[in-house]
């Protein structure tokens, strides 16, 4: 059973405006099961009391694109864990590049 699912138009673009992109990186507007990584980066603050992320950086590279993804879990009172998620954008695609976890039990 998926944690939430995204029912939004979603759209990361490098340009002027949304309406006028040069390049999309990222574009949804059907639902998608968010488990984690990027797509949770879309929802907004409120649409979980677990889960938070957040689209942190964007970096232009020789072939592409690389975003960072931050990404915090409330474990509801027995812990709690952070991520961070690379993606890299290349000739069209998303590519997860590496991801690392802090977890803290209490």
């Amino acid at each position: 059973m998926p944690d939430h699912v995204l029912d939004a138009d979603r759209t990361l673009f490098i340009g002027e405006s949304p309406k006028k992109p040069s390049i999309v990186l990222y574009e949804s507007k059907d639902p998608v099961e968010v488990r984690e990584g990027i797509e949770w980066a879309f929802l907004p603050q409120n649409a979980s009391e677990k889960t938070k992320a957040t689209i942190s950086t964007l970096y232009e590279v020789p072939n592409g694109y690389l975003v960072r993804v931050s990404m915090h879990h409330d474990h509801e009172g027995f812990g709690e864990d952070e991520s961070t998620y690379f993606y890299a954008w290349e000739m069209g695609r998303w590519r997860l590049l590496g991801k690392a976890e802090f977890t803290r039990l209490y």
